[in-house]
């Protein structure tokens, strides 16, 4: 292998594994639906490896108004399910080469849009039968696709509509 350059703007290792230790993040929401447990296997393979950035407190104006902040936490992307963050506890099974660049980042993200969710998968969730982790996960946010919410968010102000009927 070549060693990366270190004037390079973005550095990309290889990942390659098996089975790696996936943790539940969210387990109230419907993606989540029949995870009792909050540690499990889940097939990994170069898929992508998923970052989501927390809300930064900092940043945020003073005199901006609570509903608007509200409004921004809610279009902000969750992680549902991520690999453990310690690489030593990662493997499960098969190889795994640069573990440590997998170690913590997401596996599963809800990224609301608009109205609607794109859920994120950085595994393959139906990739024959090493898929017995995710597929669920994926089934769930298939069935539950207008739902996606429950559970998750603070409930927003309540909306007074005028139906004619």
């Amino acid at each position: 292998r070549r060693a990366p350059r270190r004037d390079a703007p973005l550095e990309v290792r290889p990942v390659a594994g098996g089975a790696g230790r996936a943790q539940l993040v969210l387990g109230s929401i419907p993606i989540a639906y029949g995870y009792e447990r909050t540690s499990f296997p889940m097939y990994f393979n170069q898929s992508p490896l998923l970052n989501v950035q927390g809300a930064q407190r900092n940043q945020r104006s003073e005199g901006m108004d609570t509903s608007v902040t509200n409004a921004i936490e809610r279009q902000r992307a969750r992680t549902i399910v991520r690999w453990t963050p310690k690489a030593d506890e990662l493997l499960v099974s098969g190889l795994l080469d640069n573990g440590d660049e997998m170690a913590g980042r997401a596996v599963v993200v809800d990224a609301p849009l608009g109205a609607g969710h794109v859920v994120l998968f950085g595994t393959r969730p139906m990739w024959r039968w090493e898929s017995q982790g995710a597929f669920a996960l994926m089934l769930n946010a298939m069935a539950n696709w207008n739902a996606l919410d429950a559970n998750a968010r603070s409930a927003g102000p309540a909306t007074v509509t005028n139906d004619n009927r």
